[in-house]
């Protein structure tokens, strides 16, 4: 019984850790051809497999009436949104909340690190041999900012500063010195290849977070700030303010054109266009809105911006209870992330968001 335990462990985690793969090479690899003309099958084929992955681990692993339920309402709220939102996204990110229930978190994103490196290579490599034709290029400011065979210099920028954050909590918790360090080389990188000012923001603020020892301690403060997470919030109120006063504001027109590159401008078009509903109206891959609490809000509906919130403050809780200060300054920071690119609503670019639902005793050391 005991080896046939371990056995549908074994199982469960080698298709997780393909269907991570296989949703991070769609969405990062969307220029090389052979992923633009199969995406439809890839999606059904991933989404296929974390069903038979889920469907394992509620027969072998779960014997909790409560579990079961919340797996059941997870999927059909994944349905639901799907339908409405045109995108399955939302059943995606169930699915492998669900399917780290037995892993351990510090493999998951030593994995992920690993993924997300080989898939920088690999599209570099592709780009430059002429493989990958389509390549974002445009001058920003008299500066030329190439995606080198990603779909957006942004898109790059992101997967460089995932990297760091990944290697820095890997490698470099608590030394403060190194990962400024470390930093250097990413940063200069994205400035002379992307010239993603979004990446390089969330960078420093990691490191100004560092360097003024924001913590994980539990007291009162921090208990209120975290536990009921109130930077989710706060950035929800900052983002929907921008929008209603756009056309009033002079100070948020200069702040659009100066910082934001004219992201707020577009939020408010779209806004203005979709409007709000409970479960969202379908964004097509084209639409410019670069703000994830804004994106969820219009994309995916009320109902799931709340159900954001509390993912985060379920993470954050459980990031208090370990005292694990570099995951909270990861996690403030791609919050801060998400003021800017709407990337982060997918989890392959927050893989952090995973930490509550891992192995309890193995989360972090």
């Amino acid at each position: 019984m005991l080896k046939s335990k371990y056995h549908n462990i074994a199982i469960t985690e080698f298709i997780f850790f393909l269907s991570l793969f296989l949703l991070e090479i769609r969405f990062f690899a969307i220029n090389l051809p052979l992923i633009q003309n199969y995406s439809s099958v890839l999606d059904l084929s991933i989404i296929l497999m974390l069903f038979i992955n889920v469907f394992i681990i509620t027969v072998n692993t779960s014997k909790n009436k409560n579990d079961f339920i919340k797996t059941i309402l997870i999927i059909i709220l994944g349905i639901i949104s799907w339908y409405f939102a045109k995108n399955p996204l939302v059943l995606k990110t169930g699915l492998l909340i669900i399917s780290v229930k037995n892993i351990n978190f510090e493999k998951i994103i030593h994995a992920d690190l690993l993924i997300k490196i080989t898939i920088f290579f690999l599209v570099v490599f592709l780009y430059f041999s002429g493989y990958i034709s389509s390549s974002f290029t445009s001058y920003r400011d008299g500066i030329l900012r190439n995606s080198w065979g990603f779909s957006h210099p942004n898109t790059l920028g992101l997967i460089i500063a995932i990297i760091y954050f990944e290697v820095s909590y890997l490698y470099f918790n608590k030394k403060i010195i190194k990962k400024i360090l470390l930093a250097i080389p990413f940063v200069c990188f994205i400035s002379i290849v992307s010239n993603s000012r979004s990446a390089i923001y969330v960078i420093t603020i990691f490191n100004l977070l560092s360097i003024i020892k924001v913590n994980a301690n539990q007291n009162k403060i921090n208990n209120f700030i975290y536990g009921k997470n109130l930077i989710f919030i706060l950035f929800t109120i900052i983002s929907l303010l921008s929008i209603i006063y756009y056309r009033q504001s002079e100070f948020i027109n200069d702040i659009d054109v100066n910082i934001m590159s004219n992201r707020i401008y577009y939020q408010e078009k779209i806004v203005q266009e979709k409007g709000y509903t409970m479960l969202g109206k379908h964004l097509t891959s084209n639409v410019v809105l670069d703000n994830s609490y804004i994106y969820i809000l219009v994309g995916y509906g009320i109902t799931i911006l709340v159900i954001s919130y509390i993912l985060y403050k379920k993470n954050f809780l459980e990031i208090l209870h370990n005292n694990n200060t570099e995951l909270l300054l990861i996690s403030l920071s791609i919050l801060v992330y998400g003021l800017f690119e709407n990337s982060l609503t997918n989890i392959i670019c927050n893989i952090f968001i995973l930490y509550p639902f891992c192995r309890l005793e193995v989360k972090h050391a």
